[in-house]
């Protein structure tokens, strides 16, 4: 995920899924965090390495081995919210 920064001060974002029930998301770097917020420097442009996992009781809920989701950025200044779709690709059944 690349995260940009226009403004000409420091911006904290917070990562999080939509549509993907019982997914947990982890932050390389932030893999402690529960909730992970990203810090972007001024007029910056930053990329973070994520997983998307699910435990096979949620994977074996879902009706196809893909399944589309969204990538959620929230500003945790402003709260503006960002998505971007995604699929997950889980084993073949």
């Amino acid at each position: 995920v690349k995260l940009l920064n226009k403004l000409y001060e420091p911006r904290s974002f917070k990562l999080g899924l939509q549509g993907l029930s019982g997914a947990t998301l982890s932050v390389v770097g932030h893999e402690h965090e529960t909730d992970p917020v990203i810090t972007v420097a001024p007029d910056e442009l930053q990329s973070v390495r994520v997983y998307v996992a699910l435990d096979k009781t949620d994977f074996a809920s879902l009706s196809d081995s893909t399944t589309e989701f969204h990538f959620t950025v929230a500003d945790t200044g402003n709260g503006t919210l960002a998505e971007h779709g995604a699929n997950f690709q889980g084993p073949e059944r």
